[in-house]
């Protein structure tokens, strides 16, 4: 079945790998750690680390390697105070989570969390199932050893998207150390990795040749495809996946000047079953 969500190639590709890459990473490495990703996909470069909860800004202490973030607030579980990333996973699927939670010591945090995920801004939080589980627990302790997520496969339905985000949400009013959980309790985070296959969908259809490209690029509204197989279907995304201009003729020619200016993809269907996916600048 073909995915409603389109595969976006940011380089176009000469030769495919299917290991797994990091998409995003948030280490906060020294000697100035910060909530800014630092490393993966370059559409992630400034995506961040952020928290819900009613306390301060965000911090850093002694993490596992270097630093960790932390925060205070968690009081209000039944409101779902939680941690979370937002990322970028165009060009890749088979996406994984990795991070690793504690507490302070001296001012427990949470114990119990739920990892969720959610696609684009508006939509909904919704658990992440484990193996048999429809969602994903996660005990917490003051150390760096029971708090772990490892290889937490993310849904095939945040494959390829522009906006996706995960989540640690608290699961009940319990501090690590057994008590209720005060305003002060201090949750700390580290090590968040979000991993996947780069361009992994369709890779034996796409178009990696000079054959069919889209011209001018930057454009001012009109494009047009260059091909030297007819064209079957063109479809048009936004950088949420949504879909914004779909043709099913043969035209090679079009004028996408009703649409805001910014980033966008195109996924070109070619009657020899190849597929042609380029971005789109519209300026």
């Amino acid at each position: 079945m073909i995915k409603n969500i389109f595969i976006i190639i940011l380089i176009l590709l000469s030769e495919f790998s299917f290991s797994q890459d990091t998409v995003a990473k948030w280490t906060f490495s020294q000697p100035s750690p910060s909530v800014n990703n630092d490393g993966g996909s370059a559409d992630n470069k400034l995506k961040k680390l952020a928290s819900s909860t009613t306390g301060g800004s965000i911090y850093f202490v002694n993490g596992l390697t270097t630093s960790a973030a932390a925060v205070d607030g968690w009081i209000d579980p039944v409101s779902y105070t939680y941690w979370y990333v937002e990322f970028s996973t165009m060009g890749y699927e088979n996406l994984y989570v990795f991070s690793k939670l504690s507490s302070d010591p001296l001012h427990p945090g949470p114990k119990d969390f739920i990892v969720k995920y959610k696609v684009g801004a508006c939509g909904p939080w919704t658990d992440i199932a484990n193996d048999s589980l429809l969602y994903t627990p996660l005990t917490v302790a003051a150390d760096w050893t029971t708090g772990v997520v490892d290889s937490l496969n993310l849904p095939s339905g945040c494959d390829n998207i522009g906006l996706v985000y995960v989540g640690w949400f608290t699961n009940s009013d319990t501090a690590t150390d057994g008590s209720v959980l005060l305003s002060t309790g201090v949750s700390i985070i580290d090590d968040i990795f979000i991993t996947g296959t780069a361009n992994g969908y369709g890779v034996k259809n796409i178009e990696t040749n000079k054959k069919c490209s889209i011209y001018p690029n930057p454009t001012d509204g009109k494009v047009r495809i260059i091909s030297n197989s007819e064209i079957t279907k063109t479809e048009i995304y936004d950088m949420l996946g949504n879909t914004v201009f779909t043709d099913i003729t043969n035209t090679k020619e079009f004028d996408l000047s009703v649409l805001t200016k910014g980033i966008y993809f195109a996924k070109v269907f070619l009657k020899n079953d190849k597929v042609l996916i380029d971005k789109i600048i519209l300026k």
